[in-house]
């Protein structure tokens, strides 16, 4: 962690000498507001599952989430510029399928199920080279803090077998499956984020539009345990543990208005 900090340090020290000397580098891109809309679709790995007794197990699938928020470019006209802002942040809970092994025609699961959320505050340098009169490219490298409730814990996908009389009345029911997952136990962290993109200027606004990869210090997002248990064959009776990776691919859009333009006359 401590070789992180010092590289990260290191990183921008060096991208902030960048920045003091790309001043206005484009001024033409100083008619759009700091201020832009931003909105962001996550895609993350499927959950790992490991093993510890039986033979049962289920299939996880790959998930998404989103976060939507504002980022301020502090300055949009040089080559070099630094961003920041506020963003509500979505985080994937669960998106699994299995079938029942004493009734096989049954199935269960969830579909791509979110959990909680959390407040994420990205800071961020940009690189952008002009390609063309209103394209320009953009990389970026920084990193997010993202704070939220770490004692939030989820008990999901609990299936059961319920058996009932003529009169619709419940004879028997019993649990068979259940899984419970906890956030991993830090109210913040840090999320590295190295992007690249395109910036399009529309003349009444400008449209950034970035691909990143978003790897995280703390391991994993989420971890739990799942079990199958009180089945008809005891032999089949299986737990195992549950993690969902932290790191992601992410897609965003962010939209700066064109600054108003007020006139004042003044008549006398």
């Amino acid at each position: 962690m401590k070789r992180i900090v010092l590289t990260l340090s290191f990183v921008f020290i060096t991208l902030g000498g960048l920045y003091s000397q790309s001043y206005n580098t484009y001024p033409e891109l100083n008619k759009f507001k700091n201020w832009g809309l931003f909105g962001e679709v996550t895609f993350w790995k499927k959950t790992e599952l490991t093993t510890a007794y039986g033979p049962l197990s289920f299939e996880t699938y790959p998930q998404t989430a989103y976060s939507f928020g504002f980022e301020y470019d502090f300055s949009p006209a040089n080559k070099w510029s630094f961003i920041s802002g506020f963003m509500l942040q979505w985080y994937p809970f669960a998106h699994y399928i299995f079938t029942d092994t004493e009734h096989p025609s049954m199935t269960y699961g969830t579909g791509n199920e979110l959990s909680d959320f959390g407040i994420t505050i990205p800071i961020v340098f940009t690189f952008k080279q002009k390609l063309t009169n209103r394209v320009f490219l953009e990389s970026r490298i920084g990193f997010k803090l993202s704070f939220e409730d770490p004692t939030i814990d989820n008990v999901g996908g609990i299936a059961s077998n319920t058996i009932v009389d003529s009169l619709g009345q419940v004879v028997s029911s019993k649990e068979y499956f259940a899984l419970v997952t906890s956030r991993t136990q830090s109210e913040g962290h840090a999320t590295m984020l190295l992007g690249i993109g395109a910036i399009f200027d529309l003349d009444y606004a400008l449209i950034k539009a970035n691909i990143s990869y978003n790897g995280w210090f703390n391991e994993p997002l989420v971890y739990g345990q799942w079990q199958f248990s009180n089945l008809d064959n005891p032999a089949n009776n299986t737990r195992g543990y549950y993690k969902q990776p932290s790191n992601y691919w992410s897609f965003s859009l962010v939209f700066h208005l064109k600054k108003f333009k007020h006139k004042f006359e003044l008549k006398l």
